[in-house]
């Protein structure tokens, strides 16, 4: 799929947080759940929370 896309040859080095259109392409995207699966693990849960607050502080300066 990523090599079909290109995205990450498109981006090259640069961390790109992308969604879930994105799955198998060699970006980082959040954590979600399986279909049927109640909710995400702690660890998952603080991971996406960590990830929001870099993009928020790399956005806000």
């Amino acid at each position: 799929m990523g090599a079909v896309s290109g995205a990450k040859d498109t981006v090259g080095k640069t961390t790109v947080i992308a969604d879930g259109g994105y799955r198998g392409t060699g970006l980082v995207i959040p954590h979600r759940r399986e279909r049927g699966q109640a909710e995400l693990s702690a660890w998952k849960e603080e991971h996406n929370a960590s990830r929001q607050l870099e993009d928020h502080l790399r956005d806000n300066p």
